[in-house]
This record gives C-alpha cells, sequence and structure tokens, in this order.
C-alpha cells in the first residue's frame, strides 16, 4: 500500500515538475515577445527579420527558463534536505 502511495506521489511530483518548466518557459516567451515588434518597424525586411528574431528569441528563453528552473529546483532541493536533515536530529 504505501509504496504504490511512493509510486503516485513520485509521478505527480514528476507532473509537476515538467508543468513547471513548461511554465517558465512559457513566462519568459510573453515577457520577451514585444521585442519581435521592434523589427516591424523596419520597411520592406522588417517581417524577415522580425521571425528570424522570434526563433532566436525563442531558443534563447528556452535555455534561459531550463537554467532558471534548475537552479530554483536546485535551492528548493538543499532546502527540502536540509529541513529533512534537522528533523533526522
Amino acid at each position: 500500500m504505501f509504496t504504490m502511495l511512493e509510486d503516485e506521489n513520485r509521478v505527480i511530483t514528476w507532473i509537476l515538475r515538467a508543468i513547471s518548466l513548461v511554465l517558465t518557459i512559457v513566462g519568459l516567451q510573453l515577457i520577451t515577445a514585444p521585442l519581435t515588434v521592434v523589427a516591424d518597424i523596419i520597411p520592406l525586411i522588417g517581417p524577415a527579420i522580425s521571425g528570424i528574431i522570434g526563433t532566436l528569441l525563442c531558443a534563447l528563453n528556452t535555455g534561459v527558463g531550463c537554467c532558471c528552473w534548475m537552479f530554483i529546483a536546485g535551492i528548493i532541493w538543499v532546502a527540502y534536505v536540509s529541513t529533512k536533515l534537522c528533523r533526522a536530529s
């Protein structure tokens, strides 16, 4: 019974981690999305540059989002382990 509950808890934890990673990347994308409109000011080549800038920002946001997410997850893990160790002693 406890192993089934532990497995269920582990699955829910990974689902929540994946959702938080996706939300971090989407949040960064929403923050930097207005930068793609800036390139539309340039006549003739604005839309092409806007598409390139949007693609580069998406790649950059994915990398930055993953790094920030891993950093925050690491801080939370250290806090969890330290409280777990304090309870054990």
